[in-house]
């Protein structure tokens, strides 16, 4: 069985395109989540080139938490401090894996999951201290993916916390390639961006996805 979720992309248009790939928002206890890019590439027209752009992500869940700290560049994506923690969802029964994460402030950390009673199934669960919001700034928390190739991790979905809160977030198993640009941590309108798009639904237990941008601009995808 795979450990990763993979997607190859063809370009069978007539021309280089820039796709960037992103994730279906996590679903939470507390309210909306944002979308963010994951990775994106240009990609020469693979008649003229034979190229193949490959996306590739661990399978292992990462809880994650990042502060936004003040900057004068508004258009670079999370200027701030990001933790991240391996976390298991919870079972629909029996024993409890390490589903929850406990998140500390001043300075920002996610403690080593453990397990926990009452998460919602599918789902993990970040904790929330006292904290005072105006003085500490916005910090938010939700789904970050790691890249096997260097170990790296990219912010995938997040939502603004709150003191004294337990959120749990489901994540949402279905991968999205668009062409366009945004780098990687840019937040999406994901209703926007998913318009259109491929979509490659892990969820049903697929892991590999070969993905077509075609000449007349539709797209074709196989799973295996």
């Amino acid at each position: 069985m795979s450990t990763y979720y993979t997607i190859n992309v063809t370009n069978n248009s007539d021309s280089g395109q820039g796709f960037f790939f992103f994730q279906a928002p996590i679903s939470s206890t507390v309210g909306a989540a944002q979308s963010h890019s994951l990775f994106q590439a240009n990609l020469p027209a693979y008649a003229s080139s034979g190229s193949v752009l490959t996306f590739c992500v661990s399978q292992q869940y990462y809880a994650c938490a990042q502060t936004e700290l003040p900057t004068a560049a508004t258009n670079i994506p999370f200027n701030g401090i990001t933790s991240s923690q391996p976390i298991e969802l919870a079972l629909p029964a029996g024993p409890s894996d390490n589903n929850s994460t406990n998140l500390s402030v001043n300075p920002l950390g996610l403690s080593p999951a453990y397990p926990q009673a009452g998460v919602m199934p599918g789902a993990f669960r970040i904790v929330t201290p006292a904290y005072d919001a105006e003085t500490n700034g916005i910090i938010n928390i939700g789904l970050a993916v790691k890249f096997p190739r260097d170990g790296s991790i990219a912010i995938s979905s997040l939502l603004e916390a709150a003191p004294n809160l337990t959120v749990d977030c489901q994540p949402n198993l279905q991968f999205y390639v668009q062409i366009g640009a945004f780098q990687q941590g840019a937040w999406l309108n994901f209703p926007i961006a998913a318009e259109g798009a491929a979509v490659c639904d892990a969820s049903t237990g697929e892991s590999t996805f070969n993905v077509t941008y075609n000449l007349d601009r539709t797209w074709t995808v196989t799973a295996q």
